[in-house]
């Protein structure tokens, strides 16, 4: 690792110490027991985060999996406030593919009392974290959890998984790992999970989804190209996430981004749900 890189990371590891007060209720715990993980000493623990904001979410006490944590409540790298301000005052359709251990989702659901959330999370662990954390937070009644990934059509395919519930998880293609990430290394493997397709899930949700937002690792674009054109006008506003692989536009969390949807693993963009991506 270069000097340069080290110095880097050592920036990052100082500004998420510096926003862990100021995001989360429980601080000081939750300091002292990502510090033990860092030392080895925190293997196979959990978090519970108590958010400012009102949710209160458990993970897995590894850097992958409290990522998107930091990105929904310290970075703000969706700014909801500003995608949900159209649709204050009335029903709203969310649509959320890649869901994670459920951030976005019982974000969403707290800021916008009105919202409905369809989720659709692949890997087991996480999918497992999702539905505690939706339980735990009195909104299983809004929030609905499909343990499938999105894909070009209905079946199975083998995901990059690790029983850590990091967010470093992706589909693979001719058993290539498509997902960089180095926590949870020893628990990642592949396993087989259940497919469905865009349209499927669209039909399948109680409304017309209004908002949509992908995560899925660098498949977006063939989730999106793959899906009939049609499809989209029936969402108002879409957000994705791209790995730098795919994209090099825009700017990582907490960098002055431009764009209301950002990862600090990546770049992304937000456009009008029938335009495809370019």
């Amino acid at each position: 690792m270069s000097v340069a890189t080290k110095v880097e990371h050592l920036r990052h590891e100082a500004k998420r110490v510096g926003q862990t007060p100021r995001a989360f209720d429980n601080w000081l715990p939750l300091l002292r027991e990502m510090a033990a993980e860092r030392l080895g000493r925190g293997r196979g623990s959990e978090l519970t985060f108590r958010t400012k904001a009102g949710p209160t979410l458990t993970v897995p006490n590894v850097p992958g999996a409290r990522l998107p944590l930091y990105e929904q409540y310290a970075d703000d790298c969706y700014r909801l406030r500003e995608f949900l301000a159209p649709f204050r005052g009335r029903p709203l359709q969310v649509l959320d593919v890649g869901s994670h251990i459920g951030s976005f989702a019982t974000n969403v659901a707290t800021l916008h009392p009105q919202a409905r959330i369809e989720c659709y999370e692949p890997s087991p662990e996480s999918a497992r974290y999702l539905r505690r954390n939706v339980e735990q937070n009195g909104l299983a009644d809004r929030i609905r959890v499909h343990e499938y990934a999105l894909a070009d059509a209905e079946g199975t395919a083998l995901l990059d998984d690790n029983d850590g519930g990091s967010v470093h998880n992706g589909l693979m293609r001719a058993e290539h790992r498509l997902v960089e990430g180095q926590d949870a290394l020893t628990d990642r493997h592949a396993v087989e999970v259940r497919t469905t397709t865009w349209a499927r899930a669209v039909a399948q949700s109680p409304a017309p989804p209004q908002l949509v937002k992908m995560d899925c690792e660098g498949g977006e674009y063939a989730l999106v190209y793959g899906s009939a054109p049609q499809l989209g006008t029936r969402s108002r506003t879409s957000s994705w996430s791209t790995t730098r692989s795919r994209a090099s536009r825009g700017r990582s969390c907490g960098s002055g981004s431009p764009t209301p949807a950002c990862r600090s693993s990546g770049t992304s963009r937000t456009v009008p749900a029938s335009a495809p991506p370019g």
